[in-house]
């Protein structure tokens, strides 16, 4: 047999390594970029709350702010395996379901509801009304789910 015809098989199966390997990392590097640009959302959903409570906190009483669809403000956009966002004690916001990302405190806010503690997220965004109220003779800013 000639060198060339030995060589042959040999550089087929190393393209055929070599497509594959770049395949297989190629695929890791797209689903890794997809979760940094989650993890990038819910960073930017995070300081958009707390930005959105703590400027309704410094106007004056029963100053509201609506974020919707259909307002100035636009809903603030949530990961996407985000499906609720849930109070508890008051004021500390969690995820539905729970898992990727945390929860975190929210200063001034308060939200009470006797039907449900989490508003529904509707196509990754999430809307809502605060309301800067007196609460037992303290300013709180009140959340209602956006109607």
């Amino acid at each position: 047999m000639k060198k060339g015809v030995i060589m042959q098989p040999i550089a087929y199966v190393f393209m055929i390594i070599v497509i594959a390997m770049i395949l297989l990392f190629g695929t890791k590097i797209i689903t890794d970029l997809e979760n940094t640009k989650q993890q990038g959302i819910y960073v930017q959903f995070k300081t958009d709350f707390q930005s959105a409570i703590s400027n309704v906190y410094t106007k004056n009483l029963d100053t509201t702010m609506i974020y919707s669809q259909t307002s100035s403000h636009k809903p603030l956009q949530v990961p996407k395996s985000v499906q609720n966002v849930c109070f508890r004690d008051g004021n500390r916001l969690d995820f539905d379901p729970p898992g990727k990302f945390n929860g975190f405190p929210t200063e001034h806010l308060s939200y009470t509801n006797e039907h449900s503690n989490c508003i529904i997220v509707r196509n990754n965004k999430f809307s809502f009304k605060l309301v800067n109220e007196i609460e037992n003779g303290e300013t709180v800013v009140k959340l209602y789910p956006s109607t």
